[in-house]
């Protein structure tokens, strides 16, 4: 007799049922790590975030000084 079968050429239901418990044991596993793995992207991705945003308002008040540094050379009278 084949296995997974039964005399009349049917399934056997009881190795089925073992068969989709080992099939969804599996698939649970996956979709644990995916969990994960996605979780642990999300948490690098608001890192980055986070550091590009420092950077980006550091770089704007950098450039606030040099501008009011040019403005105050450009209203002096004889800077050209």
């Amino acid at each position: 007799m084949a296995r997974g079968k039964s005399g009349a050429g049917g399934y056997d239901p009881a190795e089925e049922l073992s068969d989709l418990k080992k099939r969804f044991h599996l698939l649970e596993g996956d979709r644990k790590a995916y969990y994960e793995t996605s979780q642990w992207t999300i948490k690098q991705n608001k890192e980055i975030v986070a550091a590009v945003r420092k950077e980006n308002r550091e770089l704007r008040q950098r450039m606030a000084q040099v501008q009011k540094v040019y403005a105050s050379y450009a209203s002096f009278p004889y800077a050209y």
